[in-house]
């Protein structure tokens, strides 16, 4: 359930990222050359900007998708909100 619904993600947010290129190495092994698999670093990219436009409700929608997509967040999702809401508690 959760790769078809990263797939279709893929497939209306992305055009193109689906693809996998691939190279050859000098045994003629073919290896695709990005990732296949939604990574914790793609989320956190994803959670700043959220935060940078809705705040900490853009984040909370990107935590969800995390969790659908089975990714856990890491010590770079908890900095984010961290400086977010040292920064909002500073221009209050």
């Amino acid at each position: 359930m959760s790769s078809q619904l990263c797939a279709r993600a893929l497939r209306i947010f992305g055009p193109g990222l689906g693809h996998t290129p691939r190279i050859r190495i000098s045994r003629g092994v073919a290896i695709t050359s990005c990732l296949t698999q939604t990574t914790v670093e793609i989320f956190n990219a994803l959670a700043a900007g959220m935060l940078h436009l809705y705040g900490v409700d853009g984040l909370q929608a990107c935590l969800r998708l995390m969790h659908l997509c089975e990714v856990n967040p890491d010590c770079h999702t908890q900095a984010l909100l961290e400086s977010y809401l040292i920064n909002a508690e500073g221009s209050s």
